[in-house]
């Protein structure tokens, strides 16, 4: 405090207002500015730089020097604002720091908010008396509710481990422990119940025995193992927090001059930062002992207590900064809805594990250097960058992040032990595809207001917003970022802090896994000599290992290239490694010789040459030869071109099931020709729009098949033509058009309600056909079941996949005929959907000839694939998939029987499949996107509808080569600057189609479905996958069907509905009725020819559907009252093991059956409607003496007059200490619950039926005596 300089003056100069100008003081002359030297001028600004120096541990601090350049970052901001507020006695925002970072800069801005009386000091912390109930903090508080949710449960233990290396006294470790016991208060604090609220206790004197365990006896390998599990032991024991201390140490011995302190304290009395104080602290006052030195440890001011109790005198600073939180976070998303490897649990089981990674020295400082031009700090950088990683991985552009502070606001507290940690709540907009430059800044702003609020403890954050309870998940955030400084460990990680003690000993912290995870996902990044190191901690029931490493290089490939192009867009920031670069692009290396320049009818006349008088078709009781049935379609053709049928003329087909249907269809190709499918079962408001959007040449049909057409156009009908057939040549025609030409045009369902035709040239059937001749064998092939409407292109592969390789095709109505088919053991392929296979397994009706089946159209269950297996012999099950505008088939795989996913597999021979984001750049592996579909098999659009073939059907914005290249800095969103590098073999389509298909790529390259983009519902603001839902309902085993409905009620709250049907009531052939009552959108999702009709749009078809539609209530159809079923209560809890609370139905309505369309697909319009609520639906009044009882108790405690059974907990006012407090009087009621309880079940009804089961138990059992497993706590507030 010894001035450097005095300067002697006549006067003082002085303001008009008396007061001296200190502006007008003259810089002082000295030896440094004599030569250029930037020593502070004045006052204000020594006494800032001293305060700098210390804070950056710099030996000095000139005006000119930048606080962030000198290394200075968020945390480091914190506290010189702190010890400005304490020397200046002014209240300087953290933000100054960031707007002035020079040190002449804020000293004039210091002495700006002196002279203009503009500070808004926080009040001083004092001393308290020790007398009466003595406060808890905020943070205390919160950790004893979870202490009383699991009492058992070690989960907030602190653990650290020392190596200390030399002559270890343990009696005068011994006494340095008790010093430090005697210094901090803190550990001096038990807490205690006292009518459902904390207490604290603080002891005058504690003692402590140190236990030692040698092991100085066992190699090195061993002693290593059993450090670990000592460290882990101490980890999983918890304390009883009304005991102090609440701090063990133990002493591992390893040698004589070689030892680890194990040191482990509650968090409810210490934070990170904490622990570094008492590592510190421990090795300087056993060197004071040790060198008989008197400790030179400063008096302490204040001990936590008295933070505790200043703390609650700022309720009118907390009330402002609890203000700005809830305009913040007001409809904050519930859930960071990552992609997972596992489906998130009920209930999350915090077992965890971590990956480190390195960035290079130079890579950091690149970040560095990035991070002061752009005038923010390293953490804001980083956050930034980890920001745009889980944007690119969700998709989510409302992204809410957690962050530590270390939170200690006075410069007193920084020698404290105690539980000062706060955690920020960081939401950052993504959206607009901004620059990488522009959302750094961004970030800025929302970091400085959050640092600006951070008074106010997290969980006052989330109580004041309401946020829902949940067990899956912790609430408002589900990732933490935190960023470590050498040197330092910020609060909340549970770390010691690395410490460089000039000592006697060698003091080493030892890094300790705690096998554990707090959130989802963790990022910690560590400043160190060699640049940084980054650890993921993540939850192992969420992820697998190999999918956090793969993060780990996006997040390193993102910090690579982010300096080099801060200007990029975040869509377009390169994100795949080279490697995987390379990985995603040898995966669709599926490039294979095919007759490209054949027509599809060609390939069938190949093939008669080959096999001029083996069976081509069995239909009834016809049998057509090879050559017989190339002949009939020879004569028939000739006729057609005499008839001016030609290349891209359009021929209408409407037959039924004959002989005489394939005939036509070979004979409109031969004459060069497309057609166009008609199904005579289709209403006929469909086929005649048909008719006229394709505008036919000429109609084939026959007598038994008339339908309205117009008066204009052209019939055929094949019985009339008779022997005027026989007057044609049986020769193959000639002239036939090019493999470019059109091959037939397939209707689909149209998202506006009228069908669109989807084009198909010849030569994409033909790659098709050339496919399957290489997967399926000619034995596989030699007898095809044929039962799909040809108005659905599953018939292209049952047709012209056996007539090019020889094969019988077995026509049939549809697949549930294939019983009774007089050629029924000749089957050895079946081509259908998984609800037609399920339904001929359930009634045996799978010949013994059966070995190979083919699924599509329909998501594949597992344990379907699992049945089918049994069968002796069935030797190859097939999972495929495929939209119309990709010609059947894009992808598939062939099952294994014991898979527990079904994926839709790779690419088929000379098909490209791309998963792509919103703005066509391709996605990590394991990570959602669109699939987009490219190669031979993509249509040429869609029939007189340009402005949709535009939409759907994009210019393929990959050249050849490997995904990746370097993007523009002001790439087009939507036109992405991906270069593929010049390979010649690589993919060369020129057009993708977006199928709107979510599906990610799994790590072995394969693809799985995971649903169609708009097939997702939001509920309270949670996006949920129906089929996930309908998936676990399934795995019930009286579960036959089940479907999940959004319902909106009356008062416009949307529920999910959940139908189900129970083995051995349904029967998946009852609702199959009269196709002439079906209406035209009947046939959106048609399955199979009559019983299941054609599936018109993709093979996976959830394929250009719309979503859902919600059930209607102004629908007249049936209405289904919701009284309660005991089905409904076994179901509900079956599920609650097994899905989050968010994606539990409200209502579960049991059904004889389904009801189904003709075509046999779902009727999701004729599920019964749920608005008649039944008397015990109806009336929430408490029924049975446990609903009274509960009922009675949240009366009292919720500030509601009244309390009906399926009124929610914490929807009417409950919090955390109001559990515990209802818990208590339940237990004086003689109710056995635990607060575990009330968080999962939040209704009276569900919470009785847990009472009522839980006395039955302990009436039949009795006492139980013995230990069981641990259950974590539920962490709500970290």
């Amino acid at each position: 405090m010894v001035p450097t300089q005095f300067v002697v003056l006549n006067a003082l100069p002085l303001k008009p207002n008396g007061k001296v100008d200190r502006k007008a003081l003259p810089v002082p002359e000295s030896p440094e500015s004599s030569h250029g030297s930037t020593a502070p001028h004045t006052l204000t600004e020594e006494l800032l730089a001293n305060i700098w120096a210390a804070v950056l541990n710099q030996p000095e601090v000139s005006r000119e020097d930048n606080f962030f350049e000198l290394g200075g970052h968020s945390l480091l901001a914190t506290r010189v604002a702190a010890q400005v507020r304490q020397v200046f006695e002014v209240e300087l925002p953290v933000r100054s720091l960031f707007e002035h970072p020079t040190l002449s800069q804020l000293a004039a801005e210091i002495d700006s908010l002196k002279a203009g009386d503009t500070s808004q000091s926080l009040e001083p912390i004092v001393p308290i008396e020790r007398s009466g109930a003595l406060p808890l903090s905020d943070a205390q508080r919160r950790q004893w509710v979870l202490a009383q949710l699991e009492p058992e449960s070690p989960f907030y233990i602190i653990p650290t481990a020392v190596r200390v290396k030399g002559d270890l006294s343990i009696d005068q470790l011994q006494q340095s422990l008790a010093h430090l016991i005697e210094r901090h208060e803190v550990l001096r604090t038990g807490f205690i119940d006292r009518e459902g609220q904390a207490a604290i206790s603080i002891q005058a004197d504690v003692e402590m025995e140190i236990p030692i365990i040698d092991l100085s006896g066992l190699d090195e390998a061993r002693q290593r193992e059993q450090v670990r599990e000592q460290i882990q032991q101490e980890a999983r024991t918890p304390f009883d927090l009304g005991q102090a201390p609440l701090l063990r140490m133990k002493v591992l011995r390893l040698a004589t001059a070689d030892h680890v302190i194990l040191l482990s304290l509650h968090h409810i009395i210490a934070d990170g930062w904490s622990m570094g104080i008492l590592v510190r602290e421990l090795a300087q006052s056993y060197d004071a002992l040790r060198s008989a030195q008197p400790l030179a440890l400063p008096p302490l001011p204040l001990q936590y207590v008295d933070y505790a109790a200043w703390q609650q005198q700022q309720a009118e600073h907390q009330r402002t900064s609890l203000a700005y939180w809830q305009g913040q976070l007001q409809d904050v998303p519930p859930l960071l809805e990552l992609s997972t490897d596992y489906p998130r649990p009920a209930v999350q089981s915090f077992a965890g594990a971590a990956y480190t990674f390195r960035l290079s020295r130079t890579q950091t400082q690149a970040l560095q250097t990035l991070s002061q031009q752009q005038g923010v700090t390293l953490f804001m950088t980083l956050l930034t960058a980890f920001q745009v990683l889980l944007y690119r991985y969700s998709g989510v552009e409302d992204l809410v992040i957690g962050t530590p502070i270390a939170n200690r606001p006075q410069a007193e507290l920084e020698g404290l032990i105690g539980l000062f940690v706060n955690t920020l709540v960081l939401r950052t907009a993504m959206s607009g595809n901004p620059r990488f430059d522009e959302l750094l800044g961004r970030v800025r702003a929302v970091a400085l207001d959050a640092y600006a609020h951070q008074a106010v403890p997290f969980e006052q954050v989330v109580e004041a917003l309401e946020v829902p309870r949940s067990w899956s998940h912790a609430p408002l955030f589900q990732v933490m970022f935190v960023l470590q400084n050498a040197g330092e460990a910020i609060a909340a990680t549970g770390q010691p802090l690395s410490t460089s003690l000039d000592t006697t000993l060698e003091w080493q912290p030892l890094s300790i896994n705690s096998s554990t995870a707090k959130v989802d996902l963790t990022l910690s990044m560590r400043l160190d000599e060699r640049g940084m190191q980054g650890t993921l901690e993540y939850r192992t029931d969420l992820f697998t290992a190999d999918t956090i490493h793969r993060l780990a290089g996006y997040l390193r490939q993102l910090l690579k290239v982010i300096p080099q192009q801060p200007t990029c867009r975040i869509a377009a920031l390169p994100l795949l490694t080279q490697a995987e670069q390379q990985q995603l692009w040898q995966w669709n290396q599926t490039q294979a010789d095919y007759p490209a320049d054949l027509g599809l009818h060609q390939l069938f006349e190949r093939q008669v040459e080959q096999t001029p008088q083996a069976i081509a078709l069995m239909a009834t009781d016809q049998r057509l030869s090879y050559q017989e049935l190339n002949q009939r379609a020879n004569q028939l053709a000739h006729y057609l071109q005499a008839h001016h049928i030609g290349p891209e003329t359009l021929v209408g087909v409407c037959l039924e099931r004959t002989a005489d249907l394939v005939v036509a269809l070979l004979a409109v190709l031969k004459a060069g020709g497309a057609y166009v499918p008609l199904d005579p079962t289709y209403p006929a408001e469909r086929l005649a729009f048909i008719l006229q959007d394709a505008q036919v040449a000429l109609l084939l049909t026959s007598q038994t098949t008339p339908i309205a057409a117009p008066v204009s156009l052209p019939q055929l009908t094949l019985e009339v033509l008779g022997d005027k057939l026989s007057e044609f040549p049986m020769t193959n025609p000639t002239g036939q058009g090019s493999a470019n030409h059109l091959a037939y045009v397939i209707y689909t369902s149209g998202s506006t309600g009228k069908p669109k035709g989807v084009a198909i040239e010849h030569h994409s059937p033909v790659a098709l056909c050339s496919w399957a001749q290489t997967v399926f064998s000619p034995e596989q092939l030699s007898g095809v079941l044929a039962g799909t409407s040809l108005c659905f292109d599953l018939s292209i592969f049952e047709l012209f996949v056996p007539l090019s390789g020889g094969g019988t095709v077995i026509l049939a109505e549809n697949v549930l005929q294939l019983p009774e088919l007089p050629a029924a053991s000749k089957v050895t392929l079946v081509n259908t959907v998984p609800s037609a296979i399920a339904a001929l397994l359930r009634t045996d009706g799978i010949p013994n000839s059966v070995t190979t089946i083919n699924l599509a159209g329909e998501p594949l269950q597992p344990t379907l694939v699992q049945q089918l297996y049994q069968l002796p012999h069935i030797q190859h099950v097939y999972n495929l998939y495929g939209p119309s505008e990709d010609t059947t088939y894009s992808t598939y795989a062939r099952m294994d029987a014991q898979a527990e996913i079904a994926p839709i597999g790779r690419p088929i021979a000379n098909t490209q499949a791309h998963v792509l984001d919103a703005y066509q750049q391709p996605v990590p592996i394991g990570v959602p996107g669109e699939l987009y579909l490219g190669g031979a098999g993509v249509a040429r659009g869609y029939l007189n509808r340009p402005d949709l073939t535009a939409e759907r059907f994009i210019p393929n914005p990959f050249t050849v080569g490997a995904y990746g290249g370097t993007p523009k800095a002001e790439s087009s969103p939507h036109h992405p600057n991906l270069a593929l590098g010049a390979e010649p073999d690589a993919p060369t389509g020129q057009i993708l189609y977006k199928t709107g298909d979510r599906v990610r790529t799994r790590p072995d390259g394969t693809i799985e479905f995971l649903g169609r983009l708009d097939n997702q519902v939001k509920i309270r603001g949670f996006r949920i996958e129906l089929g996930e839902i309908e998936t676990a309902l399934l795995s019930h085993p009286d579960i036959d069907q089940a479907v999940v409905n959004p319902w909106t009620d009356e008062n416009g709250t949307q529920r999910l509905v959940a139908y189900v049907v129970r083995k051995g009531t349904g029967n998946r052939e009852q609702g199959i009725g009269n196709r002439e009552q079906a209406e035209a959108e009947s046939f959106e999702f048609s399955v199979l020819n009559s019983q299941f009709d054609a599936l018109q749009n993709s093979k996976l078809k959830t394929q250009n559907s719309s979503p859902p539609p919600p059930i209607s209530r102004s629908a007249e159809r049936s209405r289904r009252s919701l009284s309660p079923h005991p089905l409904s209560s076994t179901l509900r809890s079956f599920l609650a093991d097994k899905l989050p609370d968010y994606m539990l139905p409200s209502f579960f309505i049991p059904l004889d059956d389904l009801p189904r369309l003709p075509n046999g697909k779902l009727d999701r319009q004729a599920l019964p409607i749920p608005t008649v609520l039944a008397a015990a639906a109806q009336d929430s009044a408490p029924m049975t003496a446990t609903e009274a009882t509960l009922a009675t108790i949240w009366t009292e405690l919720l500030p509601v007059a009244q309390v009906g059974i399926q009124d929610n907990f914490f929807a009417l006012g409950g919090d955390s200490i109001l559990v515990l407090q209802a818990i208590a009087q339940a237990h004086q009621q003689g109710l056995h619950l635990t607060p575990k309880d009330l968080f999962q079940h939040q209704t009276i009804a569900r919470l009785a039926t847990v009472v009522s089961r839980r006395t039955e138990i302990l009436a039949e059992q009795g006492l139980v005596t013995g230990t069981g497993g641990l259950t974590p706590i539920q962490h709500w507030f970290f």
